[in-house]
């Protein structure tokens, strides 16, 4: 069943100025003016998903830890990644630490794209092999709370963090094809 997918994004630079009797002012950052964001209603979706991390409402969150972790493949219609600031636990239904532990460990998010040993060596690399090799790249870090959205990846992208398994960041995500 095909479907759509509606989404929008908005942020607001804000500076904030010296305190003035007892209070800080913040305006809207004024080389700005106003707000940014944009969206579409429009986009067009398959109706579903890459992976079995959503049932009836239920999300099996990823451990974010030093093993990068895919959470989106390449040709899906939308990925959305969101640290939700507490803990991985695989002893959950959701994997999220029962008793809420929170978590700020920052989640990095990397793509990941396969080069020929010629293309690898052309950037410096050294490598022996013929056939490709996988190379990650990180192209964001999300702080707890923080969500992203990547319209049509064209790779594979994966999320990991500086934390070792069983004590990690809890990555919610939701991958469209």
């Amino acid at each position: 069943m095909a479907g759509r997918i509606d989404y929008a994004i908005s942020l607001t630079p804000i500076i904030t100025g010296s305190a003035l009797e007892g209070t800080t002012p913040e305006a809207v950052e004024a080389d700005f003016g106003r707000s940014l964001g944009g969206g579409n209603s429009s986009k067009t979706w398959a109706g579903t998903t890459t992976g079995d991390e959503w049932a009836a409402g239920v999300h099996q969150h990823a451990e974010a830890y030093t093993t990068l972790v895919e959470v989106g493949v390449a040709a899906g219609d939308m990925l959305w990644i969101k640290h939700t600031g507490k803990r991985y636990d695989s002893s959950t239904a959701d994997n999220l630490k029962a008793d809420g532990t929170l978590d700020a460990v920052a989640v990095d998010v990397y793509v990941e794209a396969s080069i020929t040993a010629a293309e690898y060596n052309a950037g410096s690399g050294n490598s022996a092999a013929g056939g490709p090799s996988l190379v990650q790249e990180k192209i964001a870090t999300l702080q707890s709370g923080e969500a992203m959205v990547i319209p049509m990846p064209t790779l594979r992208v994966l999320v990991g963090s500086a934390s070792s398994t069983g004590s990690a960041p809890a990555v919610e995500w939701a991958d469209f094809s």
